[in-house]
Order: structure tokens, then sequence, then C-alpha cells
């Protein structure tokens, strides 16, 4: 979305925050504002892992499990890395993106990824 506002195609874009807020910040010709919230309250997330997984819990995925992320920057990648700084990993989590939520499901069913998060 931050391509097509730069490019004037959309005047105004509903985000989520911290995509808004990466692609402003990673794009130096970006003449975007953020101007207010249409939501007041947090986004749940699900940790999901493919049902055969090991994993049955996020402390599980704290020694080298990868992520998939639908792309860098995004809120599934952010809120990996949030995990691991809450839950105290001692490895930073690893990350392959793999697009779409689709992508992402495909990712931990061929045992591509670990867990992928998602609002």
């Amino acid at each position: 979305m931050i391509k097509k506002l730069i490019s004037g195609e959309l005047d105004v874009a509903i985000c989520v925050t911290e995509g808004l807020v990466a692609g402003i910040s990673n794009t130096k010709e970006a003449d975007i504002r953020l101007f207010g919230t249409y939501v007041d309250s947090p986004l749940p997330w699900a940790a999901s892992v493919n049902t055969k997984s090991p994993f049955g819990s996020l402390d599980d995925l704290a020694f080298g499990a990868t992520f998939g992320i639908s792309r860098e920057g995004s809120g599934s990648q952010v809120m990996a890395k949030f995990a691991a700084s809450q839950y105290e990993w001692k490895e930073p989590p690893k990350f392959k993106i793999l697009g779409d939520v689709n992508g992402l499901v495909a990712g931990v069913q061929s045992g591509e990824v670990d867990a992928f998060l998602w609002e």
C-alpha cells in the first residue's frame, strides 16, 4: 500500500500500524504520515504449527525454530521478535519469507518452517 500511496493511486489507506511505520521509515521518498487510529484495542495473535509438531508452547520455539513471515518487517516478524524478547529466548528467531497466510500455512504443513504468528 505504501507504493500506491506514494504513486498517488491511493489518497488514504487503513494499515496495520507496524507495517505502515516500517514502510514509511524504509522508503526515502515517502511523503506519508500516520494521522489516526481505527482500532483502539490490540490484535490477538495466534502461534500456528503443524498438527504433528513437537511444539506445544511459545517456550518450545525458543531453541532454533524458524518462523514463516509474510514479508520483511511484517507483523508476523515483529511479533516473533517480541515473543523472543518477552520469553527471554537465548537465541533470536530465524525467519523465512513465505508471503501471504496461504504460503505460511503451506510452510508449516510441509515442514519448511516450524511456526508462524498471525493476527
